[in-house]
């Protein structure tokens, strides 16, 4: 596991891995809800939007992927010109994906921008 993250709500822990998927928890039964998969290679990072409905993963394919929580389907793939390894959303501002990319760069989004 590279990166782990719970839901807003406290109900889930979602968790990025070697294996290049991400893996949904449910921290009380302890058990895994869904896989989703479709990254190429590790995934490095993700995270909840504020709503819940939505995760962002940032992968070593040199891509960005914003997934559906209920379905688990992938429903867009962005292709990076680098390799994003760590991304976080905004605090205050939730629609704000900023990405931390191991060419020492930092990349901002707008998740509306995504959902386009």
């Amino acid at each position: 596991v590279n990166s782990c993250v719970f839901s807003s709500d406290g109900k889930y822990i979602l968790s990025a891995s070697w294996d290049n998927t991400l893996k949904l928890w449910d921290k009380e039964k302890g058990g895994e809800i869904r896989t989703f998969k479709g990254h190429s290679r590790a995934v490095n990072s993700c995270v909840f939007s504020s709503d819940g409905k939505y995760i962002l993963s940032a992968s070593s394919d040199y891509t960005l992927k914003l997934w559906k929580v209920k379905t688990g389907r992938c429903i867009k793939s962005i292709n990076l010109p680098w390799r994003a390894c760590k991304i976080a959303i905004h605090p205050i501002k939730k629609e704000t994906v900023l990405t931390a990319n191991l060419n020492g760069t930092l990349s901002i989004f707008e998740l509306e921008e995504l959902l386009e």
